[in-house]
């Protein structure tokens, strides 16, 4: 019979862990406790989720916009085309979008009224404005005369000014030459004698005191030459200037002088002719048409004048508009889903608000006017231009500030 001792490590072999382990492996396979996968991808899903959302809330901005209502319109404005007298549109010899140019023909305008007019009325009329005419013309006759006069006087400085400016440098750069050539002398002089006198270096220190007071006195006449040269310069081009001024501003007023002789003096037929060059925008006579004297004809779009989205703020959204601000225009033209906003920059702000009536009723507006950073579109791989009256929103950007800030404020 066993021992007892035998009998205790049996069992000890039967019961011990390994025993035990092999004992489950043989009856019950291994066991593996595992984490489905969708719940894993889900929870690390919604810590993403949860992470992105803090960090946004945290640190991204968000502005607030404001949608404001407006037109294109021409930065000079438009300028109309006026009839002079009562009468009968005869002939029409333009189109709406044709480019014309200052003094082309326009319009004729044929009146009877001429006939009924006093013949000595008519005269002395005529000879008062035609002689008013004659005195501009003199006037920019002689500030012509004027501009080119002083104009020669004013270059034949600036060319005496240069040729002063070329000699001082030739006499700076001589005098540099001579002090570079010394100083090569005295060099040399020493390399052969070995030594300098007392007398010799009170020599060269006094020859190179005068050479640089010599210098200093050239550099200094140089630049009061090139000040000079630069002032001759600016009222060259200040007296340019103030000649084109006065020039166009004579235009001007013959030009009103023939409109006015053109009122004032009926006649059998009148020709209509263009103030300014520019496009024509709008037609409003048609041939045979009947018109009145001071009536409107036509519109033209100056040249040189870009569009500019004329925008009506009411008072509660003032605030948000600043000169150099960039704001989206949305042309009604252009649909915003197919062609998206066009940039344009805010270049003035009425002080003032203004009663318009042509949106939503009547109502006080402030004007904001915008430049936009284009003039036309691409529609269909070919460029199509703005034109004038097309209406349009704008989105202007408003306060910015924290998305959180936006979600917590009171």
């Amino acid at each position: 019979m066993p021992t007892r001792r035998a009998r205790g490590s049996r069992l000890k072999r039967i019961f011990s862990p390994d025993a035990i382990d092999a004992r489950k492996q043989q009856y019950v396979g291994n066991i593996l406790l595992t984490v489905n996968s969708r719940e894993y991808a889900f929870f690390w899903v919604v810590a993403l989720v949860s992470i992105t959302s803090a960090l946004a809330a945290l640190f991204l901005e968000v502005s607030r916009t404001v949608v404001v209502e407006g037109k294109l319109r021409p930065h000079l404005g438009s300028r109309e085309i006026i009839s002079g007298q009562d009468g009968l549109v005869a002939t029409q010899m333009v189109r709406v979008g044709e480019k014309v140019i200052l003094g082309q023909p326009l319009f004729t305008i044929v009146s009877d009224s001429a006939e009924q007019f006093s013949q000595n009325s008519r005269a002395s009329i005529s000879d008062n404005i035609q002689q008013r005419i004659a005195s501009l013309e003199r006037r920019s006759d002689s500030q012509r005369a004027l501009h080119i006069a002083e104009k020669v006087a004013t270059n034949d400085k600036i060319k005496a000014c240069e040729e002063e400016i070329r000699s001082i440098s030739s006499q700076i750069a001589l005098s540099k030459q001579r002090g570079a050539l010394r100083s090569a002398s005295v060099m040399r002089y020493q390399q052969s004698a070995g030594f300098f006198s007392q007398a010799q270096i009170d020599q060269q220190v006094e020859l190179e005191l005068q050479q640089l007071q010599t210098s200093m006195e050239l550099e200094h006449q140089k630049a009061v030459l090139v000040a000079r040269l630069r002032t001759l310069e600016s009222d060259v081009r200040l007296e340019i200037i103030r000649f084109r001024d006065n020039i166009e501003a004579n235009g001007r007023e013959i030009s009103k002088a023939r409109e006015d002789l053109i009122t004032a003096v009926p006649h059998r037929k009148v020709t209509i002719s263009a103030p300014v060059s520019g496009t024509v925008g709008s037609i409003q006579a048609e041939v045979g048409k009947s018109v009145a004297s001071g009536s409107t004809l036509a519109s033209l779009i100056p040249a040189h004048s870009p569009l500019v989205a004329e925008l009506y703020l009411p008072s509660e959204a003032i605030s948000a508009a600043k000169v150099d601000d960039i704001v989206g225009l949305r042309i009604d033209s252009f649909p915003y889903q197919s062609f998206g906003q066009f940039d344009a920059r805010i270049s003035s702000i009425s002080l003032e608000s203004t009663l318009i009536r042509s949106i939503g009723g009547a109502g006080s507006y402030f004007i904001v006017l915008a430049t936009p950073s284009s003039q036309a579109a691409t529609v269909n791989g070919q460029s199509r231009e703005f034109m004038s009256g097309m209406t349009l929103r704008a989105v202007i950007p408003s306060d910015k500030r924290p998305l959180w800030k936006w979600i917590f404020r009171s």
